[in-house]
């Protein structure tokens, strides 16, 4: 009997090999390096056998990973400095941005050379065109658009002025600038306390569909290591996943260009102005900033109004119509159909047919996904019309009889 044994061989691609070369780098022999499956998504790394769950499929130490905390930090070099008093003029973003430039020129920096392959092309907001951000269509959404590209060129500004300031740079251009920064908002982990770029696990992308669940996670060691580790078991050819957070898609366009579609936490969102705009009779420091929990505005929550309403309700209270309940709850109706109005300017230039025409249509990623931006916002607020429509009716009810 003759037997027939197929022996398959992967390709280990150049930046795979540069990976193996790095001191002190775990990568599994089960995964490989490879361009994206994802629309737009560039490179991605794909399991070349099953992976158990719990199983490390990737492990950094600390001295890779590139980090910027609340404090002020200085970094000194042979060619000059960061100084305390240009780098408390940076937010940890943007401080973050001076010290991967920094590392981009310092070829004896252990993560040199994952700096180096990171990607130069972005489709974030900034680098989109006027005709691209107008399928947004929505005044609101194209209102965050530019909102969102003004404080891009803001930090880009405040940047570019420390690094003139100081004596470490005299050629960095506005190009590299728009670069680090572009990394910084699409590849860095965050909290209240650090920011940090983590090469090779920063290569891991997020689901475009909410299920199944993104297959990894990362685990911060002790020692300053970091760790990527499978959430569920994920099978041979399927790309690794890894969620970035809870982000609505106008927020996903901005900083990793992208939108997903049912994304369950797309939402609109009212700054918190616009109740004491409203409410002229309600003190701010009272209502609102407790209401808001200090944040400058205030969202809906899965498409319901949600924390919005109660928020509204407090507003119409502190005008003075507690002592008559229905009226409150008319001036929240009234409040609630003002903010559903303000968001569907420019909504009603297409149908929904038309949206959804014009999505399957899409000839690229990023026009595909500001349509589905568009047609996901406007679903939330055909959501929250329902929500009105329950809401007036039950007023109706309660002042009839």
């Amino acid at each position: 009997m003759l037997v027939l044994v197929v022996l398959v061989v992967s390709t280990i691609s150049p930046l795979q090999k540069t990976i193996l070369s790095l001191p002190n780098v775990i990568l599994s022999p089960f995964v490989a390096v490879s361009p994206s499956e994802m629309s737009g998504a560039g490179l991605g790394v794909t399991a070349t056998h099953d992976i158990e769950e719990g199983q490390h499929i990737i492990s950094i130490p600390e001295n890779l990973s590139i980090c910027a905390s609340s404090s002020i930090q200085v970094r000194v070099g042979t060619d000059g400095d960061f100084s305390s008093q240009v780098m408390s003029a940076l937010d940890k973003k943007e401080r973050l941005v001076v010290l991967l430039l920094d590392v981009k020129r310092d070829q004896h920096h252990p993560a040199h050379p994952m700096v180096v392959e990171y990607p130069e092309q972005f489709q974030t907001l900034p680098y989109l065109s006027t005709q691209q951000i107008e399928l947004l269509q929505l005044e609101t959404l194209k209102a965050i658009a530019e909102f969102e590209v003004q404080e891009f060129k803001e930090s880009c500004a405040r940047i570019m002025a420390a690094l003139t300031a100081s004596k470490r740079y005299n050629d960095v251009s506005l190009a590299e600038v728009r670069w680090a920064l572009s990394i910084v908002q699409s590849r860095a982990f965050g909290d209240s306390d650090k920011i940090c770029l983590h090469p090779v696990v920063d290569l891991v992308n997020m689901p475009r569909v909410f299920f199944p669940p993104a297959s990894t996670g990362v685990k911060f060691e002790a020692d300053g290591s970091v760790v990527l580790i499978a959430q569920r078991k994920i099978i041979q050819g399927e790309e690794l996943t890894n969620s970035y957070g809870a982000h609505d898609n106008m927020n996903l366009l901005t900083k990793f260009g992208f939108a997903i579609n049912a994304n369950p936490f797309d939402n609109v969102c009212i700054h918190f102005t616009y109740f004491t705009d409203h409410c002229p009779k309600a003190d701010p420091a009272k209502v609102f900033h407790k209401a808001l929990n200090d944040e400058m505005a205030v969202c809906t929550e899965g498409g319901k109004f949600g924390k919005m309403k109660e928020v509204i309700s407090q507003c119409c209270e502190a005008s003075g119509c507690q002592q008559q309940q229905h009226e409150c709850d008319v001036c929240t109706a009234r409040l609630m159909r003002d903010v559903i109005f303000q968001f569907s300017q420019g909504a009603e230039a297409t149908t929904p047919a038309e949206d959804h025409t014009a999505l399957e249509n899409a000839s690229d990623a990023i026009t595909k996904s500001l349509l589905l931006t568009r047609v996901t916002t406007k679903v939330v607020l055909t959501g929250l019309s329902l929500e009105l429509e329950d809401f007036a009716a039950q007023v109706n009810k309660q002042m009839n009889q």
